[in-house]
């Protein structure tokens, strides 16, 4: 099969298929048969019009093959796709097409006829004039032209691997914000209530106003807790002394004076 891509191998020696392959090119001619229409279907007509005549025989699968490379090549040499030519066309559009600038260098670059119709030193040329226009490579660029002549960084395999490194940075950062912007809902901070919202001094237990308080102490109405209605737990506790009497006066017990036969009082 890969005798159809070599130009050394005519188009009549691709008639012989061979005993063990005869099969193989049946199917192949009855495959492209079925699919080909249109101008390059009457084409094919024509050479197995013209094969049948000159040599009584029909068109083999392999020749078949050959004719649709033939009415497919953009140059005389079959497996030459791309030249200089399409090279110098793939066009830098900005920092933010350069991951599309890159894979279309590659794309003319891998269907080259050989690495030798267009050299190493035209590739690194070309590909330089390409960076310079970038934002993103200005560090790479400038490092790169720092370099003797020899050095490993004064190359094109150097620059192609800075491109590539900074898409592959820059998709990376991407994938990263996404994921930030995925989880930014469940991990933000709940809002806090406003002016009508949690009491502050339920927050901190001394809150005294219990059921009048207008602010909310957590349950479903304004002073209501879920705990304790009218948050009587909250509210300052009276003083040990009794009722009546403040927080701030201390306990009084009376006590018998020794040696004396009157009661004081002690404040304890």
């Amino acid at each position: 099969m890969l005798d159809v891509e070599e130009v050394s191998v005519s188009y009549e020696k691709l008639a012989e298929s061979g005993s063990k392959n005869e099969s193989l090119d049946d199917k192949l001619r009855a495959a492209i048969t079925d699919v080909c229409a249109g101008e390059l279907g009457k084409e094919l007509n024509r050479a197995a019009e013209e094969e049948k005549v000159k040599f009584r025989r029909p068109l083999a699968g392999r020749q078949m093959l050959r004719l649709i490379y033939v009415y497919f090549q953009t140059k005389q040499s079959l497996n030459q796709v791309y030249g200089l030519t399409n090279l110098m066309k793939v066009t830098y559009l900005g920092d933010k097409n350069m991951e599309q600038f890159y894979n279309s260098w590659l794309k003319v670059v891998n269907n080259l006829k050989s690495p030798e119709s267009v050299s190493e030193e035209a590739r690194e040329e070309l590909f330089l004039k390409a960076c310079e226009q970038s934002a993103v490579l200005k560090n790479d660029v400038d490092h790169y032209k720092r370099q003797a002549v020899g050095h490993p960084d004064k190359s094109y395999d150097f620059l192609l691997r800075s491109m590539k490194f900074r898409i592959d940075s820059a998709r990376e950062d991407r994938n990263l914000k996404e994921l930030d912007n995925t989880f930014a809902g469940s991990t933000a901070m709940p809002a806090m209530p406003g002016a009508e919202g949690m009491c502050k001094f339920f927050l901190k237990g001394s809150c005294v106003k219990g059921n009048d308080c207008k602010f909310s102490h957590g349950g479903k109405g304004k002073g209501q807790s879920k705990d304790n209605k009218g948050d009587r737990g909250n509210a300052r506790a009276p003083s040990p002394g009794g009722k009546g009497e403040k927080g701030t006066k201390a306990t009084q017990e009376r006590v018998r004076a020794p040696g004396k036969g009157r009661q004081e009082t002690h404040l304890l």
